[in-house]
C-alpha cells in the first residue's frame, strides 16, 4: 500500500488513523481520520486526548466499513479502561 504524506500532522505512535496537529487551537489538537487513499480522507474529528480520537476512529471505521481502513483492536481499549 501506498503512503502517503500528511502535512502539518505528526502521527501518533500508538494509534492508526490518530495525529497531533500542533497548528490548531488547545485543547482539541489531537485529529482522528480514516485514510481511504492517498487523494481522499475521512475527517472524524478533533478531540482533547489521543484516546478519545482513537476510540472515535475505531468506531467509525466498525461503522462504515472500507476495503482499505481496518479498526483498532477492541482489547486495547478494554485494557485501558479496566486499568482503574
Amino acid at each position: 500500500m501506498k503512503r502517503c504524506p500528511i502535512p502539518n500532522l505528526k502521527k501518533s505512535d500508538k494509534y492508526h488513523g490518530v495525529y497531533y496537529d500542533s497548528e490548531l487551537p488547545e485543547p482539541k489538537r489531537w485529529v482522528a481520520r480514516a485514510n481511504m487513499s492517498c487523494a481522499r480522507f475521512a475527517y472524524i474529528g478533533n478531540f482533547e486526548t489521543e484516546l478519545e480520537a482513537a476510540k472515535a476512529y475505531n468506531d467509525y471505521v466498525k461503522k462504515y466499513k472500507h476495503r482499505n481502513i481496518y479498526p483498532i483492536f477492541d482489547m486495547v481499549f478494554n485494557d485501558l479502561e479496566n486499568k482503574d
